[in-house]
């Protein structure tokens, strides 16, 4: 066993030895080099190479080379490699898992002829060792195929940063790169290396490769770089990357570029902007800038924007602003606004661009901007924002725009901003929930508005202006203001008003709005009174005069009383009239006088003053109403001029009342009232006035002291003849009474006594016809027997007062006066006569009236048995000549029998029940 393992190893060895021999005496030129096999090339020594010429290792065939090993590549003479040809170079087996390029060395490699490496494959530079890359030349890198890069790993690329390698990369060779898993070739640039390259040659940069791309190798690219870098790449950026490219290289933006930037999830791009970026971006770049880009802006991208920048932002691409970036706009970058851009902003949910808009950045937007703003940016301006826009900028806002005004930032308008409001403009002002925008407009605003832009102001802004805003408004805004839209103002506002009121026209008052809610006229005060032109009175309507404060009102003049329409002077009420002082009450015409309102709630007449009366120009007097008349205090009527006594019209004494006659009996007395008033003036004054002022002289409570003459009978008035003395009146009256006015008659108070029996019979019926109830009262039993039956018939005097018909005259009434009395009318004598009348009736005149079909009513009436007062009994009324006897109660013989049927009946029924009752028991 021994013996064999011994002779085992001496063969082992004598191999051994007899190899290293014959290989020791093979050198180079010993072998023909041209027609070696791979098998052959594979069996020679690596020492062999150590020695082998450029000569030598061209002339090796093609697909020898096959054969290389990895320590013969390694032991090459460094010389000698540029002998290698390119065919020779693609036959090397770079593959796995001999990788033979892996085995170059950089003193070989160095020397490989450029166009030997024209057209290696990718395997074979992927296997080349990142020293050896780096050591390449330029040219040598620049023969390069594209394709070779390929298989090109990460780490190969993070070893190469010299300036020959770098240089010479081409865009054709980075286009081939790959970046995807594994490979990450891209991610291996560095810095270093970056700088060194040339800027065509990121032309070739593909999206995937960009976004691979480590911060150094961003932060060192350049302008130049930057911008050959493919526009379709730029979807390759993210929020992470691009945040990495330098200032100086984001000088290199282009437009298309710009606008490949991906903004959606994950990417979002461009909120990887910083300011110094911006701030270096050329601004035609900014014309490829999406909305989906601008909406990702941040806020140190949003301050280092130049106004050239912004303006040159795509109008469609403002859609993309928020308030959250927009706040942060630079004042310069505001500067650049054009009106197409602020058109687009996105007002909308959840953007709400405008609202992010400051103070400074507003009143950097040029003016003409403006004339594109919507209506919708202005209701989303804070209400800060406004403060610093100018005169200019407000002049160019869309009138249409004005619509988005609030209450809240309409009140932020500079007094500036406010001279420049058109009148195109506060026309669109919304005043509905829940704008409300006129009630923001403060005083120092309204001050500021051009007064021809109050020739479109709206009723409906009008109404939500506030108590302090017009308190502002001056005369000449006023004036300016259209008619209809007067109709906004309300009593809250309107009462803000003081001289500014001289403003208003007669065209302008008729529109104020006197309904509920705004009750306009209630707000005007004292000071706006005075300063209404007089002839602008013309203007007030009734139901605005109604509503002015009575304290208000009180500082009216004459000349302005005296323009206000008779419509007008309908609305003045009682309270206002009482404060009228003497002269302005000088002011009113006989035309407004006969419109003054009687009626509720107005009852102007009742506020008639002792003064006011005293001032009324007498052209005036004749005017009054009856109804007026009647309203106006009695202890007024002493204000009467006594010229204005004789110039009582008749219609106006129709309404006189009797508190007035006595004032004006007390006061004017006989020369100045009773004898100056005709028959034609107190023609009309109401029976009862006559009646109650009669019953004041029958109770002596007025005194009687004038003296009626017969030669006055013809002229003779109904008051002169009631204050005259009995005695004057029963001699005047003696004569002739043919020319005495029938109406006269009315002042003959309750002493008939006076008269002869027949002085009743010299009266025509017109003039008894005139006799009043308290006249009637005291004629006598002999009077009345003779006094013409004519005058009982309905609708005389007699007719009309028989019940105020004494009890002792009503004894003389004859059968041709009751006749009369009762005939052609339906009342009968139950409503004719009283009871005491009735009771007082002679047995005769019973027996004449129980023949009237009436008579059993008032018998029923006032018939007492035994009566106490009364001596004579009226008869029973009997069928034929007495009168019928009253009804009784009814009880006919069918209505007893009715009535003992049903007792019968039910006795019977009892009887029955009874009877069962014991046969069942």
């Amino acid at each position: 066993m021994k013996k064999q393992v011994f002779t085992t190893n001496c063969f082992a060895l004598i191999l051994t030895i007899l190899c290293l021999t014959t290989a020791s005496l093979v050198k180079g030129d010993d072998i023909n080099w041209s027609t070696l096999t791979s098998d052959q090339l594979y069996r020679l020594d690596s020492q062999v190479f150590k020695t082998i010429t450029a000569e030598q290792l061209s002339q090796i065939p093609s697909n020898a080379c096959s054969g290389f090993k990895a320590d013969q590549i390694a032991n090459l003479n460094p010389t000698a490699c540029s002998g290698f040809k390119s065919n020779q170079l693609n036959s090397l087996l770079v593959n796995y898992p001999t990788r033979i390029s892996s085995a170059f060395t950089a003193n070989c490699f160095v020397n490989i002829l450029p166009q030997s490496l024209s057209s290696v494959s990718s395997d074979f530079v992927a296997n080349i060792n990142g020293l050896v890359f780096n050591s390449m030349t330029f040219d040598q890198v620049q023969a390069l195929p594209g394709k070779s890069f390929a298989k090109i790993t990460s780490s190969l690329l993070q070893a190469l940063n010299s300036q020959p390698v770098c240089s010479a990369l081409t865009a054709n060779q980075l286009s081939n790169l790959d970046s995807s898993y594994p490979m990450n070739s891209c991610s291996g640039f560095v810095g270093s290396c970056i700088s060194y390259m040339n800027s065509t040659a990121f032309s070739g940069i593909g999206l995937d490769c960009l976004k691979k791309l480590s911060d150094s190798a961003l932060n060192s690219l350049s302008a130049d770089q930057f911008s050959q870098i493919p526009s379709s790449s730029f979807g390759g950026f993210s929020q992470d990357n691009l945040q990495k490219v330098s200032p100086a290289a984001c000088a290199g933006f282009t437009s298309l570029q710009m606008s490949n930037l991906v903004n959606s999830y994950p990417s979002y791009a461009c909120s990887g902007f910083v300011g110094d970026c911006i701030s270096n971006i050329p601004f035609s770049a900014f014309t490829g800038m999406k909305p989906e880009c601008v909406k990702r802006l941040v806020k140190s991208a949003m301050k280092s924007f130049s106004s050239d920048q912004v303006a040159q932002i795509p109008p469609t691409s403002f859609s993309g602003f928020s308030s959250d970036n927009l706040q942060y706009l630079s004042t310069s970058g505001c500067a650049g606004i054009t009106a197409n851009q602020m058109f687009n902003l996105d007002n909308s949910y959840p953007s709400y661009a405008c609202s992010g808009f400051s103070s400074d950045c507003l009143g950097a937007i040029p003016a003409n901007a403006f004339t594109q703003i919507p209506s919708a940016c202005v209701s989303k301006l804070s209400d800060t924002s406004f403060s610093s826009l100018t005169q200019d900028q407000m002049y160019q806002f869309d009138p249409n725009s004005f619509s988005g005004f609030t209450s809240s930032n309409i009140a932020g308008l500079s007094d500036s901003s406010c001279k420049g409001i058109r009148g195109s403009q506060i026309s669109k002002l919304v005043n509905d929930y829940p704008n409300y925008a006129c009630q923001g407009i403060t005083p120092s605003c309204i001050s500021n508005i051009p007064k021809d832009t109050f020739k479109s102001i709206t009723a409906s802004c009008i109404a939500k202006l506030l108590f302090k805003t017009t308190q502002k408004i001056s005369a000449d805004q006023l004036s300016n203001i259209d008619p209809k839209s007067i109709s906004g103002f309300t009593s809250d506002n309107m009462n803000g008003l003081t001289d500014s009121c001289a403003g208003f026209s007669a065209t302008q008052l008729p529109n104020l709005d006197t309904t509920y809610p705004k009750y306009a006229c209630k707000g005007i005060n004292s000071q706006c009174v005075s300063a209404i032109p007089s002839n602008s009175y013309s203007g007030f309507l009734g139901a605005c005069i109604s509503q002015i404060s009575a304290n208000a009102i009180s500082v009216i003049t004459k000349d302005q009383l005296s323009q206000i329409s008779q419509n007008g002077i309908a609305g003045l009420t009682s309270d206002q009239l009482e404060t009228f002082l003497s002269d302005t009450c000088s002011g009113f015409s006989s035309q407004q006088i006969s419109r003054l309102s009687t009626s509720y709630p107005q009852y102007t007449c009742r506020g008639f003053t002792f003064k006011c009366l005293n001032g009324l120009k007498l052209n005036a007097i004749p005017s009054f109403t009856s109804t007026c008349f009647a309203q106006i205090p009695a202890n007024s009527v002493q204000g009467f001029s006594p010229n204005a006594i004789p110039i009582f019209s008749p219609e106006s004494l129709s309404g006189l009342t009797t508190d007035q006659l006595r004032e004006f009996y007390k006061f004017f007395g006989l020369n100045q009232f009773v004898n100056v008033l005709s028959q034609k003036q107190v023609a009309q004054v109401s029976s009862s006035t006559i009646w109650s002022f009669k019953d004041e002289l029958e109770r002596n409570l007025l005194f009687r002291n004038r003296e009626a003459r017969s030669d006055e009978l013809d002229t003779l008035t109904w008051l002169q003849l009631s204050v005259s003395s009995d005695e004057s009146v029963r001699k005047a009256l003696s004569t002739s009474l043919s020319t005495v006015l029938p109406k006269t008659f009315s002042g003959l108070l309750n002493y008939s006594q006076i008269f002869e029996n027949d002085f009743y019979t010299k009266l025509t019926v017109s003039q008894l016809d005139y006799l009043l109830y308290d006249t009637i009262s005291s004629i006598t039993l002999e009077q009345i027997e003779i006094i013409p039956d004519v005058v009982f018939e309905s609708p005389h005097s007699f007719f009309r007062f028989f019940k105020y018909i004494n009890n002792n005259a009503i004894k003389g009434v004859t059968k041709p006066q009751f006749t009369k009395l009762v005939a052609n009318t339906a009342n009968g004598l139950d409503k004719l006569m009283t009871c005491q009348q009735f009771n007082s009736l002679t047995q005769e005149q019973y027996n004449f009236l129980s023949t009237f079909d009436s008579y059993s009513r008032i018998y029923n009436t006032c018939y007492k048995p035994n009566p106490q007062s009364s001596i004579i009994n009226p008869p029973t009324p009997i069928i034929s000549t007495n009168p019928p006897v009253p009804p009784k109660p009814y009880t006919s013989n069918k209505r007893n029998n009715s009535a003992n049927g049903n007792s019968f009946s039910v006795i019977k029924f009892i009887l029955s029940m009874l009877l069962l009752f014991l046969i069942q028991y």
